[in-house]
């Protein structure tokens, strides 16, 4: 009886979960108008590993490295206020795998290869300081990322923290270029051995941000 309960409970609660995220969406909507509130943006730039795990590292007569270089993206904005919106952002991080082999009795083997992964975070942005055809903002947030390299090749988590500014093309203009950058943590939930469980790393981003019914232009 006390199993029954429990799937009765579950399901209790899945309900009010889906009428709320239903009346969130509702409000949302209803809110304002789109070309005020909702914004998109695409965007690339270099990338930047920090610490150990993107570094060179040997064993044996093996070595190799792991280096972020560039990463694209985009991500859907909701703007709640002039100074706040939450913002979800997908990424793809290309990473450059080097790697080396050699011993007494063979040549030097080496080679390069480019693998990455994906991440999808929901970030929170404070627009805090406006001039005239430039805004500044700070962004904050975290996320999962589906896959990685090598011990992050799970699924991993991710926190993102950074500033930025928006120029604006025109006074009168909505859209603009998006200059940032965001300092990005993984973690791992699980540690396996001779794994790591942390790593860190830097992005650097230029892109356009535009409203679907931006008519100022």
């Amino acid at each position: 009886m006390s199993g029954l309960g429990e799937n009765k409970k579950r399901k209790a609660q899945t309900k009010c979960l889906c009428l709320i995220g239903i009346l969130l969406l509702s409000v949302i909507q209803a809110g304002a108008e789109p070309k005020d509130k909702l914004l998109f943006g695409v965007y690339t730039g270099l990338s930047f590993g920090l610490g150990y795990e993107f570094n060179w590292q040997s064993s044996g007569h093996y070595s190799e490295g792991y280096y972020p270089i560039f990463h694209l993206g985009g991500y859907a904005q909701y703007n709640f206020s002039e100074w706040f919106g939450l913002q979800f952002n997908a990424n793809f991080q290309g990473i450059a795998h080097l790697r080396t082999f050699s011993n007494f009795n063979d040549p030097l083997n080496s080679g390069t290869g480019l693998t990455g992964f994906i991440s999808f975070n929901l970030n929170a942005v404070f627009n805090y300081l406006r001039l005239k055809n430039a805004q500044f903002y700070l962004l904050g947030g975290g996320g999962i990322n589906p896959g990685g390299v090598e011990v992050f090749d799970g699924l991993c988590f991710n926190f993102a923290g950074g500033t930025g500014v928006k120029i604006y093309l025109k006074p009168d203009s909505q859209s603009a270029i998006n200059i940032g950058g965001t300092f990005q943590h993984l973690l791992k939930p699980k540690r396996q051995y001779y794994s790591t469980q942390h790593a860190n790393y830097l992005r650097f981003n230029i892109g356009y941000e535009f409203y679907p019914n931006d008519h100022k232009d």
